[in-house]
């Protein structure tokens, strides 16, 4: 075919029916085929494709925007991590472009991640309008898991139920109840004692 013919389409039927014994391709198709995969994968600075974005220069430029691909997210994430010099947890947030996931052609597991517990409470939002969607976007709440070290700092039922002051206070109550027990049965005694006379 000639330059004024050529089908994007014959690219893919090609590249699907190349015989199993074929030695390669001619290099001139390879190059063709790259070329126009870089071209389907860059993004296209459109408002639908620009998300807020606060990271650095050499992600989000200085105008607070990255362009994600057609079909990607624009989110929103939060962490909450601890401050040693404050001595207080603070809520961090980050706006960007997620990418786009193979196999989904979207950023389904990025931005499904807020489902899962996390040992670092954090959360996504994503929204996938474009035109700076994410920038007054709220992430749902965060499932937070404890980290195994702070489990290990509850302290353990079993220790604390047979702990002597417990085990003295239950024994009072259990004396108290079984004097009052005997006291009625007592008085029930007496009364019975004295009608019967």
């Amino acid at each position: 075919k000639t330059g004024d013919e050529y089908d994007q389409y014959d690219d893919e039927d090609l590249a699907l029916s190349i015989p199993a014994d074929a030695v390669g391709v001619p290099r001139e198709f390879r190059q063709r085929v790259l070329k126009e995969m870089n071209l389907l994968q860059t993004p296209q600075d459109t408002p639908k494709n620009r998300c807020y974005c606060n990271y650095d220069e050499s992600i989000c430029g200085k105008n607070m925007t990255c362009v994600k691909q057609n079909g990607a997210a624009c989110y929103h994430a939060v962490e909450e991590k601890y401050n040693k010099s404050m001595k207080r947890m603070e809520t961090h947030h980050r706006w960007g472009c997620a990418s786009l996931e193979r196999g989904s052609g979207a950023s389904h597991l990025t931005c499904n991640s807020w489902r899962a517990a996390h040992h670092t409470p954090k959360s996504i939002g994503c929204c996938y309008e474009g035109d700076y969607c994410n920038k007054d976007l709220v992430p749902p709440p965060y499932k937070h898991q404890p980290r195994e070290q702070d489990l290990q700092k509850l302290p353990d039922l079993h220790d604390d139920l047979l702990s002597l002051p417990q085990v003295a206070n239950g024994g009072l109550i259990f004396l108290a109840i079984l004097g009052l027990i005997g006291g009625v049965f007592g008085m029930v005694r007496f009364i019975y004692f004295c009608v019967s006379i």
